[in-house]
């Protein structure tokens, strides 16, 4: 019997104050969302695109370390393990990596929070993440990056992996298993909260502030325009940002790659050895 057939009273639910659950897939305006709910009280938000480096570095270092993937998988996970995570991170709203794959989970052990499922039309969507992958996880640069940053090894290749194998794609550009995907979940989620319409809400935020705001029970910020990280129109402008970027991250990571190399050169010897996050 899978997790989430094990009957109620079987359940060890979470005491964390958890209030809302994002089932939504990356590139579908989460940044803005976090901002926004940040902004409705809301927070602190979890979201890898914004946390602090250390706030990834503690939350998915402790994800790894104590193989919360690996205890999904063999049906130990439960509210109190869930709960130590949470209370770490502090945060009440939870979104991007890990919960894109696991939102379901955690409603289980938190069945008070509310569900928000982001929309973008599916192709859309599709060749935003290609792009975003092709420019970051496919680059040699990022490759060397995750070989001494932990959590961004977990996320390139643990975490990458497990939701290709989830949308049934053989690599990141297999475009029609992904569709099919999007379209499914949104199904499948609707289904499941046919009769707690209250507790889910389906959301394009180029809606903004009142479908958000009346879903959780809150007024409109007053004066306060919705914190649109990406507009639609906008993508030209974001992909060139994007490209001046570019050479200063290459220029960081050639340094750190020759100071490396001083290092062995000059440093390196029986008493002195390079170490990397897999060999501590």
């Amino acid at each position: 019997m899978s997790t989430l057939e094990n009957k109620q009273s079987d359940i060890i639910l979470g005491k964390h104050p958890l209030k809302i659950i994002h089932a939504g897939y990356h590139r579908a305006g989460t940044t803005s969302l976090g901002k926004a709910l940040e902004i409705l009280g809301f927070g602190p938000i979890w979201h890898c695109a914004l946390n602090s480096g250390d706030q990834n570095q503690k939350g998915l270092e402790w994800w790894m370390d104590n193989k919360i993937d690996q205890k999904i998988d063999n049906d130990t996970i439960n509210g109190q393990i869930l709960d130590e995570w949470l209370n770490l991170i502090q945060c009440t709203t939870i979104m991007d990596a890990p919960t894109v794959l696991y939102w379901e989970i955690f409603h289980k052990y938190y069945p008070e929070a509310k569900i928000i499922l982001s929309l973008r039309d599916a192709d859309d969507l599709f060749e935003s993440g290609k792009a975003v992958w092709a420019k970051t996880f496919d680059q040699w640069w990022f490759g060397l990056l995750t070989w001494s940053i932990k959590w961004l090894h977990w996320m390139r290749y643990e975490y990458s992996e497990r939701i290709m194998k989830e949308r049934g794609q053989k690599a990141y550009d297999d475009k029609e298993p992904f569709v099919k995907w999007i379209k499914d979940k949104r199904v499948q989620i609707e289904e499941k909260f046919a009769d707690k319409k209250d507790q889910l809400l389906v959301y394009d935020v180029h809606d903004g502030w009142e479908p958000l705001c009346q879903f959780l029970n809150v007024e409109i910020p007053k004066d306060t325009q919705f914190p649109f990280k990406h507009k639609r129109g906008d993508k030209e402008q974001v992909v060139e940002s994007g490209k001046r970027k570019i050479p200063n991250v290459a220029l960081i990571v050639g340094a750190v790659v020759v100071g490396a190399a001083v290092y062995y050169k000059y440093y390196y010897n029986t008493d002195r050895k390079i170490t990397f996050w897999f060999n501590k």
